[in-house]
């Protein structure tokens, strides 16, 4: 069996810094680690970083041909036309094909997936 490594970037860590981040923001200090990792130390980029909204996702339409695919997929939900989504068989890839496939589903798509083996 393959041994995992961890490199831990920021070396100037020390356990107090990443306890202290833990408890006073209510964190597991692997969760912590990482915010310290990726030079998210202070309060306000910690909250920022924590406090995400809705709001602070880019807009779809902003993606070329959003709106031409967005129409796309309503009319062959409204033609009941088969959608299958090709997924991937990594985490995000399993995560963003359920995700797509719940949210077709619902609004009443002819949808089905599939996910390639290795």
């Amino acid at each position: 069996m393959l041994s995992k490594k961890w490199i831990i970037l920021n070396k100037d860590l020390t356990t107090e810094a990443i306890s202290e981040t833990a408890k006073r923001f209510g964190l597991s200090p692997i969760i912590a680690t990482v915010l310290h990792n990726r030079s998210i130390i202070s309060d306000d980029s910690i909250n920022m970083f924590l406090s995400k909204s809705i709001s602070d996702i880019h807009h779809p339409h902003l993606l070329k041909d959003a709106k031409k695919a967005a129409k796309r997929i309503i009319s062959a939900i409204n033609a009941n036309e088969k959608i299958v989504i090709y997924g991937d068989y990594d985490v995000d890839g399993i995560t963003s094909c359920a995700l797509l496939y719940h949210f077709l589903h619902s609004r009443g798509a002819n949808v089905e997936f599939y996910i390639p083996s290795r």
